[in-house]
């Protein structure tokens, strides 16, 4: 007997009956729209399949180059080509989902009676954001933590070594990412039962306690390490998404029970409450409420430089160069003020044209300065909003102050330079990292190489410019040095692809220029120099042996004319020597522009074009290489001045000064227990303003 009256189903508008050709035939149909789709789509990433791949293992780039690897191999000829295809057809798919879903639900929608349509809408949509929250959880959270504990249980092994290729990340990352998008399905498979009444909130409440052992072993099957802590973070969001399935099975409880056909009421909570709680848990546990030290630093910094501190002490004694190691000196500063434990992976240094900063991520920043002005007896003063010390460092011009202008950033370095980033602070000047482009920049950058550097500066960009040729056609310039500190790479981005492509021209011509005394001419003419040099220096000890002989000789004795004669001879011939040699008279050799010493034989030099940007890579010795990415300023802390004890009474000695010539003249002050340098009548400097919230005064004066 067919149901009449209030129980019977409404008819829905488009619902007949089909035979079964027909519906093979709108299912081919909507098959072949669906496929049309994906190989557009499969197009559209292909395109961008390089940038893809970036933005996919760029948190396994990160944690690889906190742990010193820069490099991701290629085992196969063919094997770049099987990952980017496959990428292409993942990101196809995902770009043609849409389309998908649409002929999948056209297809089985006519169907459906009212209830089941009801049903199954709300599975669809929240499926989708259920999985993209599971997959962005991974990405954010997961993929960036496993990583690293994955890479140093790897390195802790005596003699191992590591060399990720591009099928072994590409699969780590996309396994990752879709095991942890269906595993946050899970509330909507939940639902999707209890609206069909085949489970109850009663039932999986009581299944609970069951479910926590079973989540642990499903994310012992999923997860790639044994470990307890990367298995709770696949274990721990099911079980919470178990919880989040069993309130959802209540509220769909409740509407049934008030004769709710469509549960929006369940629905729209859960997934608000999911969405917020994604998002508060992201930025806790992916460091997003902090502040990023980029968000310090101006726009206008002469140079803004970054450094991997685990490579840090291998960089610093291939720092040969007096400018190299002057430039590196302020890491230095971190032991002497006792800073080494609790160190981020990155630190970022700004230099500008009065001196240099250090921001440091630091947790419980604002006791850092309250201890350094006990230590060193100096007052504790406000600035930027935290507590600050002001203090000298023996044999170094200028103050260099601490601050913590909240608690979980520290800044170190020059007085005037911290300046600059309270100017970022107060709103005062941009900031680096209110820019997304120069953020995505520095992220390039920071996963290049140990220690790099970036300049969008005039001065700073022309520094990296043969005579500062072109420097007006630089929007930004960038340095990288590799883990040797033997290459130096810069990239140019420049105003167009007419830039670039003179930009390159002039390069390539200048350093032709530059080598060719000593690549053309004579064959083995670097050996006679050095030889030159050597005759040189002996032919001005003879003339030292002959004066000293002539002294002792008798006036006018045939000996006393012969040996005046031999030290005239052996002086001008000294001279002559210096001069083939590339020496000056005082026997210090010519001192040559830094980019000329950089790139001058044995250097290799090359140069190429992508678009707008100019790429120089240059193969030199360490020295040269780490004096030239600091090109960009002149500013440090010479090492000589981290190991010199502050004298407890006055005393003239002769010292190195940080930023100045050596061996001038200083004078220390025991109250400040740091010394103030004597200046000559001849320089022009102009004096500090001496302002309220920079006072120091040492304890009991």
């Amino acid at each position: 007997m067919s149901e009449t009256g209030a129980n019977a189903e409404p008819v829905t508008p488009g619902r007949t009956t089909m035979p079964l050709l027909a519906h093979l035939v709108e299912l081919r149909n909507r098959v072949l729209k669906a496929t049309i789709a994906i190989v557009l789509a499969f197009f559209v990433a292909w395109a961008f399949h390089v940038e893809l791949y970036d933005w996919l293992i760029a948190p396994i780039r990160d944690a690889m180059a906190d742990n010193g690897l820069f490099s991701i191999k290629a085992l196969q000829i063919t094997e770049s080509i099987a990952v980017y295809i496959r990428l292409a057809v993942f990101g196809g798919i995902f770009l043609a989902s849409p389309v998908i879903f649409y002929q999948i639900w056209a297809f089985v929608a006519p169907g459906l009676k009212r209830a089941e349509r009801a049903t199954v809408i709300p599975v669809i949509a929240a499926s989708v954001v259920f999985f993209v929250a599971g997959a962005a959880f991974c990405y954010l959270v997961v993929l960036p933590f496993m990583t690293d504990f994955l890479i140093k249980l790897t390195l802790e092994g005596e003699g191992l070594t590591l060399e990720p290729t591009l099928q072994s990340t590409f699969s780590y990352a996309l396994w990752l990412l879709l095991a942890f998008g269906v595993v946050f399905e899970l509330p909507v498979f939940m639902y999707f039962l209890s609206a069909l009444g085949m489970v109850t909130s009663r039932g999986l409440l009581a299944f609970y306690r069951y479910w926590v052992v079973i989540a642990f072993i499903v994310g012992a099957i999923l997860t790639p390490t044994p470990d307890p802590i990367n298995q709770a973070l696949m274990s721990g969001p099911l079980v919470v998404l178990y919880g989040l399935g069993i309130g959802i099975a209540w509220l769909v409880e409740q509407d049934r029970a008030q004769d709710r056909r469509i549960p929006w009421r369940a629905v729209a909570v859960l997934v608000l409450l999911l969405v917020g709680g994604l998002a508060v848990g992201f930025s806790q546990v992916a460091g997003r409420g902090k502040r990023a030290p980029l968000a310090d630093i101006p726009t206008d910094v002469h140079q803004l430089v970054g450094a991997h501190l685990a490579g840090m002490s291998g960089l610093r004694q291939r720092a040969t160069d007096p400018a190299a190691a002057r430039a590196m000196g302020p890491v230095g500063l971190l032991e002497v003020l006792d800073l080494k434990e609790g160190l981020p992976s990155t630190l970022w240094m700004a230099r500008f044209d009065d001196g240099v900063a250090m921001v440091v991520p630091w947790e419980g920043a604002q006791a850092v300065p309250r201890r350094i002005a006990k230590e060193r007896e100096v007052s504790v003063v406000p600035y930027a909003g935290g507590p600050s010390a002001l203090f000298v460092m023996p044999g170094a011009r200028g103050r260099w102050r601490v601050a913590a202008p909240d608690e979980d950033t520290l800044w170190i370095g020059h007085d005037a330079a911290l300046a600059h980033l309270a100017a970022v602070r107060r709103g005062q000047v941009p900031a680096f990292g209110a820019d997304p482009l120069l953020v995505d920049a520095i992220a390039s950058l920071r996963a290049s190489g140990p220690l790099w550097g970036a300049s969008m500066s005039g001065k700073g960009i022309a520094a990296w410019l043969p005579g500062g040729a072109l420097a007006d056609t630089v929007t930004l310039a960038a340095a990288t040095v590799d883990a040797r500190a033997t290459r130096l790479m810069v990239e140019y981005n420049c105003k167009g692809e007419d830039a670039a492509r003179a930009l390159r021209a002039r390069l390539d011509s200048w350093t032709a220029d530059v080598r060719r005394p000593v690549t053309t001419g004579t064959e083995g003419i670097e050996a006679v120099r050095e030889l030159a040099s050597k005759l040189a220096q002996l032919t001005r000890l003879m003339e030292r042996a002959a004066t000293s002989g002539a002294n002792i000789s008798p006036q006018g004795s045939d000996d006393h004319i012969n040996l005046v004669q031999i030290s005239q001879q052996a002086g001008q011939m000294a001279e002559q020597l210096d001069s083939l040699s590339g020496n000056k008279g005082d026997d210090k050799p010519q001192e040559r522009p830094l980019l000329e010493r950089l790139v001058q034989a044995p250097a290799v030099s090359t140069t190429r074009t992508d678009g707008a940007q100019v790429r120089w890579t240059i193969e030199a010795p360490s020295g040269i290489v780490l004096a030239a990415l600091f090109a960009a300023s002149e500013h440090g802390l010479a090492p000589e001045a981290l190991a010199r004890q502050a004298p407890k009474k006055p005393v003239a000695e002769k010292t190195t000064d940080d930023e100045g010539p050596a061996g001038r003249e200083v004078a220390t002050d025991p109250g400040a227990g740091a010394p103030a340098p004597q200046r000559a009548a001849t320089e022009q400097e102009p004096p500090m303003p001496i302002r309220e919230d920079v006072m120091v005064s040492p304890r009991g004066s």
